[in-house]
């Protein structure tokens, strides 16, 4: 049996190492902008790892679009932009996700709320 203080010594080795994948990871969201135009071009949106929308361009032949038309290639162009957001914050937290200690912590604790949503639906 290995002795306490190999025992800390590893847990600290293992703390450290996530530490710095955590920062790592949260250093590449950061990071994360993307730009997306619309299909033809009559605006273009910005958005961060979140999907959070930071910037909003409308070229000129935007407004011939009309109330409806316009309205209709933002929601297209911001969903777009959100998937690609998406595509690039799941591929920057590879260090973390990829990581069997995580995930297995992650799991449990997706199956403990579905757990307490499935108590709360069977009490109401």
């Amino acid at each position: 049996m290995a002795e306490p203080s190999d025992w800390e010594a590893k847990q600290r080795e293992v703390v450290a190492d996530l530490t710095q994948r955590s920062r790592a990871v949260e250093e590449a969201l950061s990071r994360i902008k993307i730009r997306v135009p619309s299909r033809n071009g009559e605006l273009g949106v910005v958005v961060n790892a979140q999907g959070h929308i930071l910037d909003v361009r409308l070229a000129p032949q935007a407004l011939r679009l009309g109330t409806a038309g316009l309205a209709q290639a933002l929601v297209e162009t911001i969903k777009r932009a959100e998937g690609e957001a998406a595509k690039q914050a799941a591929e920057a937290a590879k260090p973390l996700t990829s990581d069997p200690r995580i995930t297995a912590t992650l799991s449990e604790s997706r199956q403990m709320r579905n757990e307490a949503d499935s108590t709360r639906s069977t009490t109401r």
